[in-house]
C-alpha cells in the first residue's frame, strides 16, 4: 500500500472591512474609493505551478512529493474546513453505512449478489482487545463525496490515450489523493477571497509507480456551501518534466 501524506500552505487576502477601510486610506492620494473585488461565490481555481520531488524510496522519511499550487478566488470565502465535530458530522461525515431491509448492517459474504471486497465499497471494522488492533467486521458503505474538499484525479497516458489512474484499485487499495484543506479566513467574517493553496502530495512510490509515463491532473474543489468549483486540466506532463533542481 502507497505510503501517503498531504500538506496543505495557503496565502489568501481577504476583502471585507477593516482591511477596505485600511486600503483606502492608503489609497487616498490615488482614488478617490476602494470597493472589493465582486467575484461569484461559486469558487474558481486555475493552475499556479506543478512540481515534483524526487525521494529515497529507501527513507520513509523522504518521500517522493507532488506539489500542486492554485490560485483561487471565492465572493464569500467560505472556502476550507476545520477539524472540529460540525465538519465531521453531515453533511461533511466520511460515508454511510448501508443497510438491508431489517435496519442490519450488510457485512461482506452475507448475500450473493453484493459486490465483492472492494477498497471503495466497503469498509472493515476494528476494535481494540487486550491492547490489540482487531477486525471485527467488513460492512458495506457509500462514501460522501463531501466529505474531501479538494478531489485530485490522475490520468495516466496507455496506448496513447489518457486513462484514469485508480489509487483504490483492488490490487493497491492505497489512499487517493482527494483531501482537505484547512479554513481560509475567519469564519465570522464574510467576503471576497483570493489567494494561492499549495496542496502537496506525498508518496514512496510516484517515481516507482509512474516511471516515464506522461501523466496528467484534473482538479476541483467545494466550499463550505457544497458549489463545486471550476474543473482544471493541467498540461501533460512526466515527473522528470516538472521535476524540482
Amino acid at each position: 500500500m502507497q505510503k501517503y501524506k498531504k500538506n496543505i500552505k495557503i496565502r489568501a487576502n481577504h476583502y471585507y472591512g477593516a482591511m477596505v477601510v485600511a486600503q483606502v486610506a492608503l489609497l487616498l492620494l490615488f482614488v478617490s474609493c476602494y470597493f472589493p473585488p465582486e467575484l461569484s461565490v461559486v469558487p474558481k481555481i486555475e493552475l499556479g505551478e506543478l512540481i515534483f520531488i524526487e525521494g529515497n524510496i529507501m527513507d520513509p522519511k523522504n518521500p517522493d512529493k507532488i506539489v500542486v499550487k492554485l490560485k483561487f478566488e471565492d465572493g464569500n470565502g467560505d472556502l476550507g474546513l476545520g477539524s472540529d465535530s460540525i465538519y465531521i458530522n453531515r453533511p461533511f461525515h466520511q460515508f454511510d453505512y448501508l443497510r438491508d431491509e431489517n435496519n442490519s448492517l450488510i457485512r461482506i459474504g452475507s448475500d450473493p449478489t453484493l459486490p465483492p471486497y472492494n477498497c471503495q465499497d466497503w469498509h472493515i471494522l476494528t476494535d481494540t482487545v487486550n491492547g490489540k488492533l482487531v477486525v471485527t467486521d467488513t460492512v458495506l458503505v457509500e462514501r460522501n463525496l463531501y466529505h474531501n474538499n479538494i478531489f485530485i484525479d490522475f490520468f495516466v497516458k496507455k496506448n496513447g490515450v489518457m486513462q484514469p489512474f485508480n489509487w483504490l484499485d483492488d490490487k493497491l487499495c492505497g489512499e487517493i489523493y482527494h483531501g482537505r484543506f484547512p479554513i481560509l479566513s475567519d469564519n465570522s467574517i464574510e467576503g471576497p477571497l483570493v489567494g494561492e493553496l499549495t496542496y502537496r502530495m506525498q508518496s514512496s512510490g510516484f517515481l516507482f509507480t509512474f516511471k516515464t509515463d506522461t501523466v496528467q491532473l484534473k482538479i476541483h474543489i467545494f466550499d463550505r456551501a457544497l458549489n463545486k468549483s471550476n474543473e482544471i486540466t493541467t498540461p501533460k506532463f512526466t515527473l522528470q518534466s516538472i521535476m524540482s533542481n
